[in-house]
């Protein structure tokens, strides 16, 4: 199985969600009575040839369940104490019914990311290959399509992915992997019509590889489009200019997604930014991050503050610069 996450963000709202996953790994099926094979052989089941196979043990299937629940941890940012995993002994058919229900349904609410997983029975990657069904493959294969999808798009788009699970060891056939990616554009539209290329990569993929694929696209929290507020822009500039700060050219090249573009929708809105590190730095670097604990950043942050602090006081004691920017706001619609 291939699972691929798709965040649409137009350069996710920021609503409350909570991450629950119930997960179920067994390898150690009891041996099936004589009774329960007679049962099988009479439902028509299992075939005759398969009884004592189908009921035997599924080497790795824990294994795999343990995997999917440290991507959902580490990757995925799920809390410890919404995933839960049942495993061999534990597995019992009640159980996981009862797991389900517990957790799925009665502890989940409205806006909740729910993800279950059974995991079933991988091949051994030199005895017998031929037998699996390589998950990894389909991931590779859609992280490779959708790098040459990027050839492609528009200037003002941008697709960026990881693969988060490969596999739990190179001498088994990976039956689970999954992959991350972001798609943005600065056109929601665009974004929506990237989003449905970008999940023909993963079909193509799967679909090569003899994989099933699952998406799971978070299209109902989506960053949208940063609509800025020249009128109380100009009130920003006017107090860092009382700093005595010189302001910086604007950067036309850079693009990022954040959920103040669905505030700005909604109210007058601006996001200045301020300077932490020297110029070039790039951001999600190691250089940018050991820049945030330097004086530069303390200073930057400091008159950023104050900046904002004094241009909170002009719009409460000044009701006409309110007005323009909500006159300036309606206009924009």
């Amino acid at each position: 199985m291939l699972a691929v996450l798709i965040w649409a963000l137009p350069f996710q709202s920021a609503c409350a969600q909570t991450r629950r996953a119930f997960l179920v790994g067994i390898d150690k099926y009891r041996p099936a009575t004589a009774a329960e094979k007679k049962e099988a052989r009479k439902k028509g089941m299992v075939a005759p040839a398969r009884i004592d196979a189908e009921f035997g043990p599924l080497d790795g299937a824990v294994n795999d369940a343990v995997s999917i629940r440290d991507v959902l941890l580490h990757r995925f940012g799920f809390l410890p104490e919404n995933v839960h995993l049942l495993k061999d002994a534990g597995a019992k058919r009640q159980a996981i019914l009862d797991g389900m229900r517990k957790y799925l349904v009665n502890e989940a609410h409205d806006g909740d990311v729910l993800f279950a997983a059974f995991t079933g029975k991988a091949a051994h990657a030199s005895a017998d290959p031929w037998e699996g069904v390589n998950a990894l493959d389909a991931a590779v294969q859609t992280y490779n399509n959708v790098s040459m999808l990027r050839q492609q798009v528009r200037p003002d788009s941008r697709i960026h992915g990881i693969i988060t699970h490969g596999g739990a060891a190179p001498n088994i056939i990976p039956e689970f992997a999954a992959a991350l990616f972001y798609v943005r554009s600065l056109n929601l539209d665009h974004m929506w019509e990237l989003q449905k290329r970008v999940i023909a990569c993963a079909e193509g993929a799967a679909k090569s590889t003899g994989c099933t694929l699952k998406v799971l696209a978070h299209n109902d929290t989506v960053y949208e489009p940063m609509k800025r507020n020249e009128t109380l822009l100009g009130a920003y500039r006017a107090n860092l200019a009382a700093l005595g700060i010189t302001e910086a050219p604007p950067l036309v090249d850079r693009l990022g997604s954040s959920d103040v573009g669905n505030v700005s929708q909604v109210i007058p809105t601006i996001q200045p930014l301020m300077k932490i590190a020297p110029d070039n730095t790039p951001i999600h670097s190691r250089a940018f991050e050991a820049a945030a604990i330097s004086p530069l950043a303390r200073a930057g942050t400091l008159a950023a503050a104050k900046a904002m602090a004094m241009t909170a006081l002009d719009l409460l004691a000044e009701p006409t610069l309110v007005k323009r920017a909500q006159d300036e706001f309606r206009r924009a619609k």
